[in-house]
């Protein structure tokens, strides 16, 4: 089983987006009635892009400088790995209906230390 090294917060279409860090990310909908049903959660999406755990994990709302971008306001989720990588993604298509495992794609990869 993979220990959870990080987890991060955000808005999300029920109520809350949870992010879990290890091996890959899990993303849970948290709600007040999964908070009090005294169940297990499952997670209802997992992102495996990185070629290493998850270090840490950091959520911000983006909202472009400039007005005709503004279509891309909205949640992102940036995440570090051992693989010395951080990947970027827009939380709203993490753990959308009908979604394929391999997307969302990170909507950027940033290569860092070596």
């Amino acid at each position: 089983r993979d220990k959870i090294q990080c987890l991060a917060v955000a808005p999300g279409r029920f109520d809350l987006q949870l992010f879990a860090g290890a091996e890959n990310i899990k993303s849970y909908n948290v709600t007040l009635k999964v908070l009090t049903s005294g169940k297990r959660m499952t997670s209802c999406h997992t992102l495996q892009h990185h070629k290493g755990p998850v270090a840490c994990m950091v959520t911000h709302h983006h909202i472009p400088s400039d007005e005709k971008d503004l279509f891309q306001k909205g949640w992102r989720l940036y995440t570090g790995s051992v693989d010395r990588t951080i990947h970027v993604y827009e939380t709203v298509f993490i753990g959308s209906a009908g979604i394929n495992p391999d997307d969302p794609k990170p909507i950027a990869v940033l290569i860092g230390h070596k």
